[in-house]
């Protein structure tokens, strides 16, 4: 679109750190008028699904790419706002997500 360079939505590598996706989060519309929506992974079935009000809708991976109405990023930049959310991977995290799970079925 007009030349202007495509961002990549990769998640960002440092030193051996990897990161996954899990969350988007969408403003559509204008500052003072617009709707929030957000677009989730289940980390367990690594399936994704839209939280839009009240409805919650299974979604297939394919569909992510047009989930703001557009493939195209230069459109979903100038047509909405959206915070990306990463989540670390590695081991150290699993365990202390088990950890965290054990501790809240045993109080």
């Amino acid at each position: 679109a007009g030349g202007e360079p495509q961002p990549q939505l990769q998640p960002p590598q440092q030193a051996g750190l990897d990161y996954d996706l899990y969350a988007v989060v969408m403003h559509v519309g204008s500052p003072s008028d617009g709707h929030y929506y957000a677009l989730i992974q289940d980390a367990s079935a690594r399936r994704w699904f839209q939280f839009n009000d009240e409805r919650v809708v299974p979604m297939l991976e394919s569909e992510l790419q047009n989930a703001a109405g557009t493939s195209d990023l230069a459109d979903v930049r100038r047509a909405c706002a959206y915070m990306l959310l990463y989540r670390k991977k590695g081991p150290l995290l699993s365990r202390a997500l088990q950890e965290e799970v054990k501790q809240a079925q045993t109080h």
